[in-house]
């Protein structure tokens, strides 16, 4: 079986890992037998997918893609790339969502610690400049 797929997703079968997709999208696995088979993915961008594939006896081609990101997933994107205060940042980002009970918790604390380092950030930054004369 091929699987076409984001580079860096992890793939198993019949809950074993098979190995991660390459930088060129795909991932070839051999000696699997024709019939269903437990298939699941883990994306890079925190995502999952679950599911079922039935084998044939010719060689299958399978196509993955990362189902829409979670509000949390989002956030922890715009986080990460240091977007916190800017337009359309973490912070504009949290404030319009509404975080499901699981992950309130969790969004709570990621755009907490980034709020927190960007004002540490601030502080050094203008703690740092010198007096003009």
């Amino acid at each position: 079986m091929e699987v076409f797929g984001p580079a860096s997703s992890s793939v198993y079968i019949d809950q074993i890992f098979r190995g991660k997709i390459r930088s060129a999208g795909t991932l070839r696995i051999d000696a699997l037998l024709p019939g269903p088979h437990g298939f699941s993915a883990d994306f890079p961008d925190g995502t999952a997918l679950d599911g079922t594939v039935t084998l044939g006896v010719l060689p299958a081609r399978v196509t993955i893609a990362s189902p829409a990101s979670s509000p949390l997933a989002q956030l922890r994107e715009r986080v990460k790339a240091g977007q916190i205060l800017e337009a359309n940042g973490a912070w504009d980002f949290y404030r319009r969502q509404q975080f499901p009970g699981s992950s309130q918790v969790a969004a709570a604390a990621l755009i907490g610690g980034a709020l927190k380092r960007s004002a540490r950030l601030a502080w050094r930054t203008t703690s740092s400049l010198q007096p003009l004369d």
